[in-house]
């Protein structure tokens, strides 16, 4: 089997096109434009994977020296939007996925290596008008300081709504969070949707 149909089966190239993405998925993925041409059999496949990878439940533990590791469900964001989670203040997580993860429950939340630079007057629109002044300022501060590329905190996925009274629903589609903290924070590699990483129990 060639090198590029392996990469296919794997889920770093797409499986119909064969575009390369930059992590790999550990299943087939289409990318999304071979999603939106593709026949309702190549989407049903596309859409087992990414639901079997969503909902299985990771048991596995490793220990590496004196060092144990633990697999966990991982979802990246970027932040400012993931410190925002892991501090409490932002309680849904916006999504345009196509459809809504059957998965509930924890999750360790990855923020990835780009700052979303972009949103920053917004959220301190949204911070403004619905929170204490003391929250805005922490965030000002916080802001030129914050990380990117590894596991920050937690939280636990109750329901995926289409509407919700939060300030910071956007849609089309949100995640609503509880139980959001952070984490010491731990450098790895994120991937799209939902993935398995391992995090140690002692940083």
């Amino acid at each position: 089997m060639g090198e590029i149909a392996n990469d296919m089966i794997n889920g770093h190239a797409c499986s119909l096109c064969g575009i390369y993405f930059e992590d790999a998925h550990g299943y087939p993925v289409l990318c999304d434009d071979c999603y939106d041409d593709a026949t309702p059999a190549e989407r049903q496949i596309y859409i087992r994977a990414v639901y079997r990878e969503a909902s299985e439940v990771v048991e596995k533990t490793l220990i590496k020296g004196n060092v144990e590791y633990v697999w966990h469900k991982a979802l990246s964001i970027k932040n400012p939007w993931a410190w925002l989670i892991v501090h409490g203040i932002k309680d849904i997580e916006n999504r345009n996925w196509k459809y809504p993860p059957r998965y509930r429950g924890e999750f360790l939340i990855h923020v990835g290596k780009q700052m979303d630079m972009r949103s920053y007057t917004r959220i301190l629109d949204i911070l403004k008008q619905h929170y204490p002044q003391e929250v805005r300022e922490r965030f000002i501060l916080e802001f030129p300081r914050m990380k990117t590329g590894g596991i920050m905190g937690k939280a636990r996925i109750t329901d995926v709504v289409s509407a919700h009274s939060s300030p910071w629903f956007e849609g089309p589609m949100g995640l609503v969070l509880e139980d959001q903290q952070p984490l010491k924070f731990y450098p790895c590699k994120g991937q799209l949707n939902f993935f398995n990483v391992k995090y140690p129990v002692e940083v």
